[in-house]
């Protein structure tokens, strides 16, 4: 237990070494700032990044599986069949990857999994942009809005016009093929499908993601125009997944290959490099924080020895009046606590602070429009109160060798100068 007289002394410690107090407390103070600022950061910055990309792009993805010929000596011995084929290898183009049954699979695929948020059939195909004479080469998603917003988040987007009001014979295409063109809502505009198939639309709305490869070289026309144009019938080449477990998608899209007849992707596998990268930075910032940690208890370590080499004399006159070996190493752990204790508290306040101020920082990106850098920052309270954790346990552990040290001193040699 506790003596009232460790606590006074360590407390008369810190008071009457006011400059030692002090560097300790800064030292505790900045580990504290890194822990958690470098925290917040990294994963305010992760959120980001990752929502930027999932936000507009289905989680799993199916469409018809692609179709390779065989060899002639990996075709199966079947004596029915006497035809053989031989030529090269041709992939199915985009159009021939149909899903014909897809209205039969849609509802089954919304009762897979309680993680499912949205199921969105469309019609994906390239297709030529026109513009009186000048062309633009697309991607065009035919969607149903309503729903397909609530795989990809169109409508948040929109500068100009609504995604959830595009009617038959209107598009939306992004801001920078908007800018390439010069286009403007109620433009009429042309497009043309790889069989020649031509019809026109008029813009009824532009988009901004903040993805070049989106806002570049997609436009959405509604499901039923983009099944006419490319000659789909009422086939589609794509159903589009959303999750709420985003990590999950990997897990789900196995499962699920085994249930449907077709190919299922998902957007991690899709997406190997990106999740690598943010690993690989994770893994350095929780390396950084490791080693600074470790530089913070040596340093308390150090201030206190030297504060316990200071006061050898003092030490020996108060085990000579009494104080027992478990009060000498009560001072010292105590008085490392403490300094720990303030010092994640100051951290605390300035790391607080330094958020706030973060959130103000603003940027222009390539189009002109301001934006916050730090927008997803939030300061976790588990992660304050576990970075001011980590700080009184680092105090205690670095005083635990000086308070031993203090404990063994012996009186009598202090007295004599020995």
């Amino acid at each position: 237990m506790l003596s009232r007289f460790a606590w006074s002394m360590a407390l008369r410690h810190m008071r009457y070494n006011i400059g030692q107090t002090l560097l300790t407390v800064s030292i505790v103070a900045i580990s504290v700032i890194l822990l958690i600022l470098l925290n917040t950061l990294t994963h305010g910055i992760q959120s980001r990044i990752l929502g930027a990309i999932t936000e507009s792009m289905a989680h799993i993805t199916i469409k018809s599986p692609e179709v390779y010929p065989h060899t002639p000596w990996k075709l199966p011995n079947n004596k029915a069949s006497k035809k053989l084929y031989v030529g090269d290898v041709i992939t199915q183009s985009q159009k021939q990857r149909k899903l014909d049954d897809w209205s039969r699979w849609i509802p089954r695929i919304r009762k897979f999994d309680p993680s499912i948020l949205a199921v969105s059939p469309s019609v994906e195909s390239q297709a030529i942009l026109y513009r009186g004479v000048r062309p633009k080469s697309l991607t065009i998603l035919g969607v149903r809005p309503k729903v397909h917003d609530k795989v990809s988040s169109i409508q948040p987007k929109m500068l100009e016009g609504s995604f959830h009001r595009m009617q038959s014979g209107q598009i939306v295409v992004g801001k920078t093929i908007a800018d390439d063109l010069a286009l403007r809502v109620g433009d009429k505009l042309r497009l043309v499908a790889s069989d020649g198939n031509t019809s026109s639309f008029t813009l009824s709305g532009i988009f901004r993601t903040g993805l070049r490869q989106m806002d570049s070289s997609v436009g959405f026309v509604t499901l039923r125009d983009a099944q006419s144009l490319f000659g789909m019938g009422t086939s589609i080449t794509t159903i589009s997944i959303k999750l709420s477990k985003i990590f999950q998608a990997n897990v789900v899209a196995d499962r699920m290959q085994y249930r449907v007849p077709y190919e299922v992707s998902s957007w991690m596998r899709d997406n190997k490099n990106f999740l690598t990268a943010m690993q690989s930075q994770e893994v350095t910032f929780n390396l950084i924080l490791l080693l600074t940690t470790i530089a913070a208890g040596f340093a308390i370590a150090s201030i206190l020895i030297m504060a316990v080499v200071s006061k050898l004399k003092e030490l020996g006159i108060l085990k000579a009046m009494g104080a027992t070996r478990n009060q000498i190493i009560q001072i010292f752990t105590l008085q490392g606590i403490f300094t720990a204790l303030f010092g994640a508290l100051v951290g605390m306040l300035i790391s607080v602070g330094a958020v706030q101020y973060l959130l103000t920082i603003e940027t222009r990106d390539e189009a002109g429009f301001a934006q916050k850098v730090f927008s997803i920052v939030e300061l976790n309270a588990g992660i304050v109160l576990t970075a001011m954790g980590i700080a009184v346990l680092i105090g205690f552990l670095a005083a635990l060798y000086p308070a031993w040290r203090a404990a063994r001193v012996n009186p009598i040699d202090v007295i004599r100068g020995v």
